[in-house]
């Protein structure tokens, strides 16, 4: 991979989670008919502006595939950095998969094709994250530049995963399903952002010849 691209490739990951976070943002006020409370936000692609809102599963796939492609070039190749990689690839999939899947509102049966291959592919794109966030965590402690952030990273990604798969840590009640949903987005981004700083000093380094994937230099 040229410097370039090196020191580009952070920057365009931050520069395109911005643009999904003020497209989300944007929904709540151009779309106010959904509840943030109790509606998901996928619903938000039914809405007058919902084409803005089908751009943001693509968004996040690019997400995924920016850090995949990313972290593999920066990681030492360990069967944890694999399946990381493998695993935000699934999630960009499943991504891309919901972005051509628009979910039906409200979800009472009968459920379109459509709105059973989205559900399938959310349920797939989140787990994916989830565990991806987790190998990639654990990856983070046999390198240098990511070694102080893995702790707090691999708690964010259990409690990502814990959060989706199990009630017990949610008491609000099925009718506060978006704010859950809310919230777990809030800890991906904090994930993201764990994530990315090291990357950016890595790129920085890799540009002036310090930083390195080798184990001497870990």
């Amino acid at each position: 991979m040229s410097k370039q691209r090196r020191s580009v490739l952070p920057w365009l990951t931050i520069a395109i989670a911005a643009y999904w976070l003020l497209v989300v943002a944007a929904m709540h006020l151009l779309e106010p008919e959904f509840d943030p409370v109790r509606d998901y936000v996928s619903p938000y692609v039914l809405g007058a502006y919902g084409a803005w809102m089908t751009t943001s599963f693509f968004a996040g796939a690019a997400i995924a595939f920016l850090l995949a492609f990313g972290l593999a070039r920066a990681l030492p190749s360990t069967a944890w950095t694999k399946a990381g990689i493998v695993l935000f690839c699934i999630a960009g999939c499943g991504d891309i998969a919901m972005g051509l899947s628009p979910t039906q509102y409200p979800l009472t049966p009968p459920l379109t094709h459509q709105t059973l291959i989205h559900l399938l592919a959310g349920l797939a794109t989140f787990n994916a994250f989830g565990l991806g966030f987790t190998s990639f965590s654990v990856s983070f402690r046999s390198t240098m530049h990511w070694r102080h952030v893995s702790m707090a990273a691999l708690i964010v990604s259990l409690l990502l995963l814990a959060m989706f798969n199990d009630r017990w840590l949610w008491r609000l009640g099925e009718g506060t399903d978006g704010l859950k949903e809310r919230v777990m987005i809030v800890l991906m981004f904090v994930w993201l952002g764990l994530a990315v700083t090291p990357w950016i000093r890595w790129a920085a380094d890799a540009e002036g010849g310090i930083g390195v994937r080798t184990p001497a230099h870990q």
